[in-house]
């Protein structure tokens, strides 16, 4: 495990090296400022969905 992001010297998001999406965050990602765009997080959630989907 690898923790990957911080606030204050505190962890907030943890990552499992090798696999295809596994993170885990203490926080809950929210839509951009201007509300039409899905945050990063969810964005690569919903691309490793659709490229698993595809895999044969």
């Amino acid at each position: 495990m690898r923790l990957t992001a911080h606030d204050d010297g505190h962890p907030r998001i943890a990552e499992l090296p090798g696999h295809r999406f596994f993170p885990s965050t203490l926080f809950q990602p929210e839509l951009a400022d201007d509300t039409s765009r899905p945050h990063p997080l969810v964005r690569a959630f919903a691309s490793a969905a659709v490229g698993r989907s595809t895999e044969t």
